[in-house]
Protein backbone atom coordinates (compact mmCIF):
# COMPACT_ATOMS: atom_id res chain seq x y z
CA UNK A 1 0.00 0.00 0.00
CA UNK A 2 1.38 3.31 -0.97
CA UNK A 3 2.05 5.72 2.26
CA UNK A 4 1.52 9.40 0.79
CA UNK A 5 3.23 12.11 3.04
CA UNK A 6 0.62 15.02 4.45
CA UNK A 7 2.41 17.26 1.81
CA UNK A 8 1.81 15.23 -1.27
CA UNK A 9 -1.52 14.70 -0.72
CA UNK A 10 -2.04 18.42 -0.41
CA UNK A 11 -0.53 18.62 -4.58
CA UNK A 12 -2.19 15.52 -5.45
CA UNK A 13 -5.50 17.63 -4.76
CA UNK A 14 -4.16 20.53 -6.73
CA UNK A 15 -3.69 18.24 -9.29
CA UNK A 16 -6.73 16.77 -9.21
CA UNK A 17 -8.58 20.25 -9.24
CA UNK A 18 -6.78 22.08 -12.08
CA UNK A 19 -7.31 18.20 -14.28
CA UNK A 20 -10.82 18.75 -13.47
CA UNK A 21 -10.98 22.51 -14.28
CA UNK A 22 -9.35 21.51 -17.51
CA UNK A 23 -12.23 18.65 -18.48
CA UNK A 24 -14.39 21.01 -17.91
CA UNK A 25 -13.39 23.08 -20.52
CA UNK A 26 -14.23 20.07 -23.21
CA UNK A 27 -17.23 18.61 -23.86
CA UNK A 28 -19.32 16.36 -21.76
CA UNK A 29 -18.12 12.72 -23.12
CA UNK A 30 -15.51 13.57 -24.98
CA UNK A 31 -12.33 11.96 -25.68
CA UNK A 32 -10.07 14.36 -23.76
CA UNK A 33 -12.97 15.05 -21.23
CA UNK A 34 -13.15 11.44 -20.74
CA UNK A 35 -9.00 11.17 -19.90
CA UNK A 36 -8.66 13.99 -17.76
CA UNK A 37 -11.72 12.55 -15.36
CA UNK A 38 -10.02 9.29 -15.83
CA UNK A 39 -6.73 10.44 -14.44
CA UNK A 40 -8.70 12.49 -11.55
CA UNK A 41 -10.15 9.08 -10.56
CA UNK A 42 -7.22 7.21 -10.53
CA UNK A 43 -5.28 9.54 -8.31
CA UNK A 44 -8.39 9.58 -6.28
CA UNK A 45 -8.47 6.12 -5.62
CA UNK A 46 -4.61 5.84 -4.53
CA UNK A 47 -5.22 8.55 -2.56
CA UNK A 48 -8.34 6.73 -0.49
CA UNK A 49 -6.25 3.39 -0.33
CA UNK A 50 -3.37 5.56 1.66
CA UNK A 51 -5.43 6.47 4.70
Amino acid sequence: MVRFKEETKIQLKKIMWDLDYEASEYDWGSEEYEFLLDIVCEIEDEMRKSK
